[in-house]
């Protein structure tokens, strides 16, 4: 059977995980061009604020970001500063008698999953248990989402269900008390956890983890030599002061050797006038334009803008240019490289009107 120490870590050979760094690209001055499903216009600061951290120097207007109705984006900026305020607070004795409440309260078997979420920076409750069962077998998944309710029950995880179109799953991260637990208890700060990179990434859970899912369906492919969904940091240069950054960006092997095609993950959000904007940057990096959508709804939405699109356009100035929209249900498990496999295509200078393949 396996034991746990006194600090509540799992004993098993092999037991870090890796996490990936990115290398951070930091240019003298750049209008940074994102693609976002969330509203620019009321939290366009937040985004400059991030991106400073990064030590960029920003240039930012309204039509630098594409703009939408999507509210969770404030709610989470809000919740991030507000803890982030409660993480540089100084401990002091109310903190020590909380502190010693908390050790009197949690088992073992607890502090053992504060230690996986703070050092992995696992959120969805899948790769926490996934993660527990290799450190320790003779354990089932009720006592872990119990033991997980208990943590969050006493302050230490914050709990949030998240629905993508193929499923709906729980996420947990510390919050504010529970990162001054772990860092007092381990004596090393947590890692970021993967729901919050995700926010700071593409501004809210719900298109982040949209983005995601999408990333491991283009994994299953196993056509690909690499596949990025956090791209802020390497974005794609298009004039000397302008970057497009896309949700997903993939290498492979093609004819003439290391090629690269990119996916949005699109949900219908944004406004034509944004979403012309967004085209006619996508169509400088790209000849074929990629969007996956949640649904039928969001993808026949986007038809009707790509169409508007190629009016306001001129199909003269989209020679050689293809549009193609689908769902991401109907993307798995197909060969993205076929037209075919596509629900929509467009190919501008023949027709502002898709032919339907599915």
């Amino acid at each position: 059977m396996k034991t746990k120490d006194s600090n509540g870590d799992f004993s098993i050979e092999n037991k870090s995980a890796s996490l990936k760094n990115k290398e951070e690209y930091d240019p003298k001055k750049i209008q940074s061009v994102i693609s976002t499903d969330t509203d620019a216009n009321i939290d366009e600061q937040s985004i400059i604020n991030d991106m400073e951290e990064d030590g960029q120097v920003i240039q930012l207007t309204p039509s630098s970001i594409a703009s939408t109705t999507h509210q969770k984006n404030i709610r989470a900026r809000q919740k991030s500063k507000k803890r982030e305020n409660a993480r540089n607070s100084p401990a002091d004795g109310s903190f020590m008698l909380m502190f010693q409440e908390v050790e009197e309260k949690i088992n073992e078997f607890e502090w053992g999953i504060l230690k996986i979420i703070g050092e992995t920076g696992y959120s969805t409750f899948e790769d926490i248990a996934s993660e527990v069962f290799k450190r320790k077998t003779d354990v089932s998944k009720n006592r872990i989402r119990t033991s997980c309710e208990n943590l969050k029950n006493m302050g230490l995880l914050h709990y949030e269900i998240i629905k993508i179109p193929v499923k709906s799953f729980a996420v947990y991260y510390l919050e504010a008390l529970g990162e001054k637990i772990y860092e007092k208890k381990y004596r090393e700060k947590p890692v970021l956890s993967e729901y919050e990179r995700i926010v700071k990434e593409h501004d809210n859970p719900v298109h982040g983890y949209g983005i995601k899912e999408l990333r491991l369906i283009l994994e299953e492919m196993n056509c690909f030599t690499t596949i990025c969904d956090e791209n802020r940091k390497n974005p794609v240069q298009i004039e000397k002061n302008i970057i497009y950054v896309p949700d997903i960006f993939c290498t492979f092997t093609g004819k003439k050797g290391q090629a690269r095609i990119y996916f949005e993950y699109e949900c219908g959000n944004h406004t034509q006038t944004d979403f012309n904007s967004k085209l006619n940057r996508m169509v400088k990096v790209m000849r074929v334009l990629n969007f996956v959508t949640p649904n039928i709804d969001a993808a026949e939405k986007i038809c009707e803008q790509v169409k508007n699109w190629i009016k306001n356009r001129g199909a003269g100035s989209l020679k050689k240019t293809k549009v193609r929209v689908t769902t991401i249900r109907q993307l798995k498990g197909v060969n993205v490289f076929k037209d075919e496999n596509w629900r929509y295509v467009f190919i501008p200078e023949k027709s502002c009107e898709p032919t339907s393949q599915l």
